[in-house]
C-alpha cells in the first residue's frame, strides 16, 4: 500500500508507524528521507498509519490516526 504525506519544514526524515487496527501487536515502523513509502499489507485487514517528522533536534508528535484507518483491498 502507497502512503504518502505533506513535507514538514525542517524535517530530515519521517518515520511511518502501521498497526493492524484491533490487533495489539506492536507498530511495524521504518524511517524514509522522503514524503512516500510503500507498506506490506494484508488484504481485508484495517491498517492505521501514523507519520513523525525527525531531524537532528529530535521528533515531532505522531500525526493523528484515525484518518489514515484504512482497509487493504485484494490485490493492493
Amino acid at each position: 500500500m502507497a502512503v504518502s504525506w505533506d513535507a514538514d519544514p525542517g524535517a530530515t526524515g519521517y518515520v511511518v508507524k502501521s498497526t493492524q487496527e484491533f490487533v495489539p501487536n506492536p507498530p511495524a515502523s521504518v524511517t524514509v528521507p522522503g514524503t512516500s513509502t510503500s507498506i506490506t499489507v494484508i488484504p481485508a485487514q484495517a491498517y492505521c498509519v501514523q507519520v513523525q517528522a525527525v531531524n537532528s533536534y529530535g521528533a515531532s508528535a505522531w500525526s493523528p490516526a484515525s484518518p489514515l484507518c484504512v482497509q487493504a483491498m485484494p490485490g493492493v
